[in-house]
């Protein structure tokens, strides 16, 4: 009789009498049979049995993989690599994992589900108009164009009615700093009335800036775009070339046929290309074009050629607004010539 007859278990048979009768030297009772060594199973153990031999002396039947291993590199009791944390193992439901951390199952504060309070917004200074554009022309003040760049130191403001209060209040748009806000805001109070239409407009935007900081003292301003302009466009002179100063009269043939240039605050390169889009001259409306020099436009024949005269321009046809045409200082002065002139061409 062969010692270590295998025999299929019952799968009701507990594990720990399979510890007992392994220990006596078999695996079953021995019926006296003789083993059959010709059989097929004869020398391995079933499916069932090494089940049950991969449970633990308890009798649990906790699945493999999970049970404790040596701390040489091997699982402990919650089936994680390496052991649990020191003293026990705690799994992460119970609010600590091996590195020490909080339970990522439960929000901490300020995250979505947490008792926090939510992150507040991040912090927008308000926006106020700054200055429009001027338009500023030949001749005409540069102070208004270094206060709309930004530019504030007071020799650059010098012509300003209200130069000194224009330098501190751009700085202190700046800096924020209180004693600027205090000192522009008393210098422009005591600031000579305005007059041009450019004093106008600075001093409206600086008044702006003082109650702006009195409503946001711990903000400094965002200037935004004024739509409009300062001061009506306006046509101050009539030159034949782009390079010429030009003058208020400007003599041309009789049937016309040659460039015009526009001068004036109309050249202000601050303005949109189109910004106006014709010229009367007399009462004939002329388009103008709009080249690298400035603005344009081709004069048209006199009224009558044969007798020449004087045909008054003015600007016409704008969203911005316009010097009144009565207002007009400039004139084309056309020669006496031909009875009659060529068709334009198309």
């Amino acid at each position: 009789m062969s010692p270590f007859r295998p025999v299929r278990v019952s799968t009701g048979l507990a594990a720990g009498a399979l510890v007992v009768l392994a220990a006596c030297g078999r695996t079953g009772p021995d019926d006296g049979a003789a083993s059959d060594s010709s059989s097929p199973t004869a020398g391995r153990t079933t499916v069932q049995e090494q089940d049950r031999s991969a449970r633990p002396p308890d009798g649990s039947t906790a699945p493999p993989g999970t049970g404790d291993r040596s701390a040489d590199g091997t699982q402990d009791g919650t089936g994680r690599a390496g052991g649990g944390a020191a003293g026990g193992g705690e799994d992460p439901g119970d609010g600590a994992d091996a590195g020490g951390g909080t339970d990522a199952g439960e929000p901490d504060a300020g995250e979505p589900g947490g008792g926090g309070a939510p992150p507040a917004p991040p912090r927008v200074a308000p926006v106020i108009g700054g200055l429009p554009i001027g338009p500023v022309g030949p001749g005409e003040p540069g102070w208004y164009v270094a206060l709309r760049a930004g530019t504030c130191d007071e020799e650059s403001l010098a012509g300003a009615s209200a130069q000194a209060a224009a330098s501190l209040l751009c700085r202190a748009a700046e800096t924020n700093d209180e004693a600027l806000w205090a000192q522009g805001a008393a210098a422009l109070a005591t600031a000579p009335a305005p007059e041009s239409c450019h004093d106008v407009a600075a001093v409206a935007m600086l008044a702006r800036l003082v109650q702006f900081h009195q409503d946001h003292p711990q903000d400094v301003p965002v200037l935004g775009d004024t739509p409009g302009t300062a001061c009506p466009l306006s046509v101050t002179g009539l030159a034949s070339a782009p390079e010429e100063a030009g003058g208020p009269a400007l003599p041309v043939p009789a049937c016309g046929g040659v460039p015009v240039h526009l001068r004036g605050n109309v050249q202000d390169p601050a303005l949109p290309v189109g910004s106006v889009q014709y010229v009367t001259v007399g009462p004939v409306p002329v388009p103008i074009q709009w080249g690298t020099t400035g603005p344009f436009f081709v004069a048209p024949p006199a009224p009558v050629p044969e007798a020449g005269g004087t045909a008054p321009v003015a600007l016409a046809g704008s969203g911005y607004a316009l010097e009144d045409p009565a207002l007009s200082t400039v004139s084309l002065e056309y020669a006496p010539g031909a009875t009659t002139c060529p068709a334009p061409a198309s």
